[in-house]
């Protein structure tokens, strides 16, 4: 004769070993997690070491920023800002800053990008274009700028925008993420810049014609 007992026991055995399976399951998650970090941090640090320093530092509240600065020095201010994946913003740009000669090309790397500190403030789009500000403050350019901003960057750039209305003459949206909608609303009662649309960058370039 089977007791109570026995069958409360033979049914908690198929959920300890739920349990069981779930935890490894989760300690097997939690250790690839770690390793992976752990793998891009060391992959990173090794581009790094192998990729030639480039561009200037500025110190901002929160750490240093790197900026790179070509193109023709007194020419109309051009602010290239990248998105997302995107390692070192300044080198992917290459390319397109060579294409740019009779602009005074500036790209600000944020922080946990290229050459610029890895730690940083929290990443809220306030903070960034705070940080954009103080940077360009710090570096001999004449005003207003024109901000282009390549994806998740034409948040920020139009966020700067409207925030220092005085500094900017122009933005331009490489491919931008723009919350088309809710910024209309936000720049008509602000009377910052309003948008009448979303340029791209070979409205830029010199094509020699």
């Amino acid at each position: 004769m089977i007791s109570l007992t026995d069958h409360t026991k033979k049914r908690r055995r198929p959920f300890r070993r739920t349990r069981k399976i779930l935890g490894v399951v989760a300690i097997t998650a939690l250790g690839m997690i770690l390793a992976s970090t752990a793998a891009n941090a060391f992959l990173e640090q090794q581009e790094r070491s192998s990729t030639a320093q480039y561009g200037e530092l500025v110190e901002v509240a929160g750490g240093s920023l790197n900026v790179v600065r070509a193109g023709a020095e007194g020419g109309q201010p051009l602010v290239l800002l990248s998105g997302l994946g995107t390692i070192a913003p300044a080198l992917d740009f290459a390319p397109l800053i060579r294409e740019l000669v009779a602009y005074d090309v500036i790209v600000v790397e944020r922080f946990g990008y290229g050459y610029s500190d890895m730690s940083a403030p929290d990443r809220t789009v306030e903070n960034i274009s705070r940080e954009l500000h103080e940077a360009l403050s710090l570096l001999d350019i004449g005003k207003p700028y024109v901000l282009a901003g390549h994806s998740i960057a034409g948040f920020y750039t139009l966020d700067y925008a409207n925030r220092y209305p005085g500094e900017v003459s122009a933005v331009i949206g490489i491919d931008p993420s723009v919350p088309t909608t809710e910024l209309e609303k936000h720049s008509a009662a602000s009377g910052g810049i309003n948008v009448i649309g979303i340029g791209t960058a070979p409205a830029f370039v010199d094509s020699g014609s």
